[in-house]
């Protein structure tokens, strides 16, 4: 499976990044948007929710990697001393509830601060889509950090289109052999990249597999 994150706006009129991802139809943007902004009014008073402009793919990854979050969400729950599975089942909890609640790869990260993740069901999916704050989760992602040093472990050229094949995967991983925790350094790195910008833009990251 693949990895996907991808930034702009929810009314995306250009070619979506991949053809076979839930978020690639527009009227299931508009109905998440539509959902997400009655929940936001509803907590908040207030259904401000992103920023509509510019109209165009801002930031795009890819990564061919099954599961890919898993590594550094394994690491934040072990900095917790709790266990992953117990955190998804609510049974245990966590400082890092933005990164570790999107257990399944797909969601939605706002530009916005609130403290607990969302869910929103649409009758379009028969299962709630969780939502994120990008601003709560660049807070998590800081508190990781000054533990893993990702920084310093792990040197990437992230640019705004950033694909990541099988062969490049071989070869991260032979170049980094024996490095302790790569894998979660790499997931931290490319999420900081993403959370900047979202936060830049004002626009959302679309997170999805294939």
């Amino acid at each position: 499976m693949e990895f996907h994150a991808a930034i702009h706006p929810f009314a995306l009129s250009g070619e979506y990044p991949h053809a076979n991802s839930f978020f690639a139809s527009p009227a299931h943007r508009q109905g998440l948007l539509t959902a997400i902004k009655n929940q936001i009014k509803f907590e908040r008073s207030s259904d401000y929710v992103v920023e509509e402009k510019p109209n165009k793919l801002v930031a795009y990854c890819k990564i061919k990697r099954s599961n890919f979050l898993k590594d550094i969400q394994e690491y934040a729950a072990g900095l917790d001393h709790a266990n992953l599975e117990g955190i998804y089942m609510g049974v245990e909890q966590s400082r890092f509830n933005h990164l570790i609640e999107i257990h399944n790869n797909v969601g939605i990260y706002l530009p916005a601060f609130f403290f607990f993740p969302m869910r929103i069901a649409i009758k379009q999916m028969a299962l709630p889509i969780f939502i994120g704050s990008a601003v709560k989760l660049q807070t998590e992602l800081a508190e990781i950090e000054k533990v893993l040093n990702a920084q310093q472990k792990v040197k990437l050229t992230i640019t705004e289109r950033f694909e990541v094949s099988d062969e490049d995967v071989e070869d991260y991983e032979a170049s980094y052999e024996g490095s302790e925790n790569f894998w979660p350094s790499f997931n931290l790195l490319i999420l900081d990249h993403l959370v900047k910008y979202s936060l830049q833009y004002k626009l959302p990251i679309f997170v999805f597999t294939t």
